[in-house]
């Protein structure tokens, strides 16, 4: 199958997948992700909406995932790396989630959302200032 097909047969999937997310088909919508990660392409775009439906479908490991690729063709998306993040903080893996949030806090040190995210895991690691400068800055911001 050629690029352009994979890509086409992935963005239909996906559209499948959303249409089954709305209509509360849950288990439906999983179930085309789980293609959607066997499918290889290489949009972004895609890679990165589908990590957003897997996260609010609570597959973190298809959000890991789709992010990841995400990240792979676009490795400076501020939004795919504040997620990636939050995943790994929501998984125990906090030492990926605190880098992800300083890479994105580097490309990005005016987006409070991402001091949120550090902090958040900074809380889950008990270290309490470092959370608090967190809430300092994004005040100061």
């Amino acid at each position: 199958m050629s690029a352009a097909a994979r890509l086409r047969s992935a963005t239909e999937l996906f559209e499948r997948a959303a249409r089954c997310m709305q209509s509360g088909q849950r288990v439906s919508a999983s179930a085309c992700l789980g293609e959607l990660v066997e499918i290889e392409h290489s949009d972004p775009d895609l890679h990165y909406n589908c990590g957003v439906l897997s996260g609010a479908l609570n597959r973190p490991d298809y959000a890991e995932h789709f992010y990841r690729k995400a990240l792979e063709g676009r490795p400076d998306d501020v939004a795919a790396l504040n997620n990636l993040g939050n995943v790994y903080r929501s998984g125990g893996r906090y030492d990926e989630a605190l880098n992800g949030f300083d890479r994105a806090i580097r490309l990005a040190p005016r987006e409070a959302a991402l001091y949120h995210g550090r902090g958040l895991a900074y809380l889950d690691l008990r270290r309490d200032a470092d959370a608090l400068a967190d809430q300092d800055g994004i005040e100061a911001g």
